[in-house]
């Protein structure tokens, strides 16, 4: 299985953000754009940026059943993933998740506090520069500020990742993989025969209970 990691970017504003809206929402909602996309596709390669139009056409072209995807924060990035451009890895992976087993909860789990646990310098993400901006908006060098920055995250979350692995219960992988599809796929399973059985038993029961008293279905209405 291929290891690739990302870290999208998305527009947001003072109203317009993840401090004021779910993840879900805030995804979800038709005001929410990427300006675009840094992914590192191996070890031997470095991370690259993809604009939202370039994204969508690269990630079209993908085999993505052999993939398994390492985002920090999963639910945000692999949402994005799956609702806008119907991606969906083999496996989803997770350091902050795996962050939080390792390293415990008294500490935040944010990617610049596990870099630093890790002697990794801060992001240099520019989030100021693009505060109530659409990707067009930007002037040419405050993208390139953007797309490094994005850039530097994800090598970071390779490393990241990649020290993490030695003491990670495997197992623990795969309830990481479970735990975000659920939310990035939500499905709603059901036995139909069981359900057939249970709907014919409560109509037969409905039909005794209205014969005990004396009543019909219109008398209800």
């Amino acid at each position: 299985m291929r290891l690739i990691c990302a870290d999208y970017e998305s527009y947001f504003d003072n109203d317009f953000t993840l401090s004021k809206l779910s993840t879900e929402h805030y995804i979800r909602d038709p005001r929410f754009e990427i300006h675009g996309i840094a992914v590192k596709w191996s070890a031997s390669h470095q991370a690259k940026w993809y604009t939202r139009e370039e994204w969508k056409f690269v990630s079209a072209q993908e085999d993505w059943s052999d993939v398994f995807m390492v985002h920090h924060h999963a639910q945000f990035d692999s949402l994005i993933s799956s609702h806008h451009y119907d991606i969906h890895p083999a496996m989803l992976g997770c350091t902050l998740s795996m962050a939080r087993l390792l390293l415990g909860n008294h500490i935040s789990a944010s990617l610049d506090s596990v870099r630093a646990q890790f002697g990794l310098q801060p992001k240099t993400t520019p989030y100021s520069i693009f505060r109530s901006k659409h990707w067009h908006e930007l002037t040419l060098h405050e993208q390139q500020l953007v797309a490094d920055g994005a850039c530097d995250e994800v090598e970071s979350i390779f490393k990241i990742f990649g020290m993490l692995l030695p003491n990670f219960p495997r197992e623990e992988l795969h309830a990481i993989d479970c735990t975000m599809k659920m939310f990035t796929e939500p499905r709603l399973k059901a036995n139909s025969e069981l359900l057939a059985q249970i709907w014919e038993k409560e109509d037969v029961d409905k039909r005794d209970r209205m014969d005990q008293l004396g009543v019909s279905a219109s008398d209800l209405q």
